[in-house]
Order: C-alpha cells, then structure tokens, then sequence
C-alpha cells in the first residue's frame, strides 16, 4: 500500500486534530478541512511563490484513503481508528473510535 512507505507530516497532525476537535466528519468536511490543512502547508513550505489554493472538490476520494491510512497507521498504537460508516441519507462519514 501507498501509504505504509509515508510517514506522517504536520497535514497529517492537523487531520489528527480536526478529528480530535470534532469526532466525525462527512465527506464534504473532510474534504474542506484537508484543502485548508493542505493550502496552509503549501504556503508554510513555498511562501510567496504558492498561489494555487486547493479547492475541496479537489480533493479525491484516494486522497482522502491514503490520509486516513496513514493516520490509522499511527493511531492504531494508541488504541483509536478513524472508521468510515455510510449515514442514512447515504453520506459517507469518517469517525474518530476508541478502541476498546
């Protein structure tokens, strides 16, 4: 798998927080919380020379897996999964777990 060769980078954290802050978050969500992470990120490491924001939408849903694979990959040690569930008005939705 793609993401068991990534380490974890501050995107990474930042996704680790807005899941901590928030518990669950549904696609669109998530989405927009990964652009934003992403945008600050870029502008951290390009300064003045980054003018191409990342907009939610383009965020793919493979994004979305390889970020939540990594994280898992750390988060498991300390007992919590973010698993994703189907709502019933059929959103996909992503929840931070403990694991007992």
């Amino acid at each position: 798998m793609a993401n068991d060769k990534r380490k974890m980078t501050d995107a990474d954290r930042a996704l680790v927080q807005a899941f901590v802050a928030n518990r669950r978050l549904d696609i669109e969500q998530l989405r927009k919380a990964l652009s934003d992470i992403l945008n600050v990120s870029n502008k951290l490491q390009q300064g003045d020379d980054y003018e191409t924001e990342i907009e939610p939408d383009e965020i793919s849903q493979e994004q979305v897996e390889e970020y939540i694979g990594v994280l898992n990959s750390e988060l498991y040690s300390l007992d919590y999964e973010i698993r994703c569930s189907v709502s019933p008005d059929n959103v996909l939705t992503w929840h931070l777990e403990f694991l007992e």
